[in-house]
């Protein structure tokens, strides 16, 4: 099995973005919130969520393209989130890119949904949001994905 790498996650996953600080410590704040409420199955998805984040985050200042270890349930959560993006899009006509993901990736979240399609320049209103959220969900019905959502 090949281990990724940094470099090629980030042209993956965040396109030409440069990543803040903001999201490793995002992150973070979900692991603890997980911790305080011990919840063994949060911890262990937001602890990857940490990793990849913090990892990604040093990569990219440092430009090494490094591997990225303890962070496989994350990468394939990413992957997966990405292809129903991409679907999603496509139902609307709009070709999907990644930086379109200014709100995060999880499109359980309705407005998520709508800043993802600002972002391509195209307004849904809540009901569109709603109705393209559904979808999805039943997308991930289908596949053996479905706890990806959180």
């Amino acid at each position: 099995m090949t281990v990724p790498r940094a470099l090629d996650l980030l042209a993956e996953f965040a396109s030409e973005h440069r990543l803040t600080l903001k999201y490793p410590l995002a992150e973070l704040r979900e692991f603890l919130v997980a911790v305080k409420q011990r919840d063994r199955h949060a911890m262990l998805d937001e602890f990857q969520d940490v990793m990849l984040a913090l990892q990604l985050y040093v990569w990219q200042r440092l430009r090494l393209n490094a591997p990225v270890v303890l962070a496989g349930g994350t990468i394939r959560k990413f992957r997966e989130r990405n292809k129903i993006w991409r679907e999603m899009f496509e139902l609307r006509g709009v070709v999907f890119d990644t930086k379109f993901l200014v709100g995060g990736s999880n499109f359980n979240r309705p407005h998520k949904i709508q800043r993802a399609f600002l972002a391509a320049g195209v307004r849904l209103g809540a009901y569109d949001a709603e109705e393209l959220r559904r979808w999805a969900r039943e997308q991930l019905a289908e596949s053996d994905s479905g706890r990806l959502l959180c």
